[in-house]
């Protein structure tokens, strides 16, 4: 809490930024041993609330309480006053002690055109910084998730990089595709490579499964498949000459023997066999087993 907010500050300030500090700290309200004027009056914490005729006591955030110079002022107008207004007055601004009469000037004051414009535009403020911090964290996540995102990103290429370098070393490798819709309700394509690594070390070939990524596939024709097939093998830099195998579900689109997908990579590559794959195999079976079991 600023507790010489007006002794310590020019009477009209117009840093906005100084102006949002001085919000954040809150008005300044201390409740202490107010000091006894030459007529014997002091200012009483009473006054920061006012009471209702049921006794429910409502906060008056504008009023503050300066030691310093031993007044009360209106923060409200102090800091959103508008100066060039014709009935302007810095009374509420430079302070007041008349402790005798002041629940009259509060009363008045609260009243005031001045006051009350001042109020609405403190309200904005408030309400502003409120939406200014939400904005400020929504585009703090925002990047995060962003940063996040490259760093996946580097990682996946790198990681991908080194998958390819393994594949380019074998002589020879399938490819199995498979696609689906994402909740955008477009459609992509799976990319896995099946290929033989050689570990010198324990004199074995090692049959590896790698998966490359999924890939946006605009149109559904075979010749869509085969040409996504194609570019994505060319900018990974394998070989398509080297396919020997090619994997996908019974899709007509994908196993026709005449147009499909499979016949068209079996024209450009002469042994890239065909095999139907063998989890979706597995997933037909057990759909239709489901289908004619009796309930339960």
């Amino acid at each position: 809490m600023i507790s010489l907010q007006t002794a310590k500050f020019p009477w009209t300030i117009t840093d906005s930024n100084l102006i949002r500090s001085l919000l954040l700290y809150g008005p300044c309200k201390p409740d202490t041993n107010f000091p006894v004027n030459n007529n014997g009056k002091r200012f009483s914490s009473s006054y920061y609330f006012l009471t209702t005729k049921s006794g429910t006591k409502i906060p008056r955030t504008w009023l503050c309480y300066s030691y310093n110079l031993d007044c009360v002022y209106c923060e409200s107008c102090w800091l959103f006053a508008d100066r060039s207004y014709s009935k302007f007055k810095w009374d509420w601004i430079y302070g007041i002690n008349d402790w005798n009469h002041l629940s009259q000037s509060i009363q008045r004051h609260e009243s005031s055109i001045q006051h009350l414009d001042a109020a609405k535009v403190r309200s904005i403020w408030i309400k502003n910084e409120t939406i200014d911090a939400s904005l400020e964290k929504q585009y703090t996540d925002e990047a995060m998730k962003w940063r996040n995102n490259e760093l996946l990103d580097i990682l996946s290429t790198e990681l991908r990089h080194l998958i390819c370098n393994n594949i380019r070393s074998s002589n020879f490798f399938s490819v199995i595709l498979d696609s689906t819709q994402d909740k955008t309700k477009q459609d992509q394509v799976s990319l896995v490579i099946r290929y033989t690594t050689l570990d010198f070390e324990k004199k074995q070939i090692q049959i590896k499964e790698s998966f490359l990524g999924f890939y946006l596939l605009f149109h559904h024709g075979a010749a869509n498949y085969v040409g996504l097939l194609q570019n994505t093998l060319m900018k990974l830099d394998l070989n398509i000459m080297k396919c020997q195998g090619q994997g996908y579900d019974g899709a007509a689109v994908m196993s026709g023997s005449i147009t499909g997908v499979q016949k068209r990579i079996c024209d450009i590559v002469l042994n890239a066999t065909f095999v139907h794959c063998c989890s979706h195999n597995t997933n037909l079976v057990l759909c239709d087993a489901a289908k004619s079991s009796r309930k339960i």
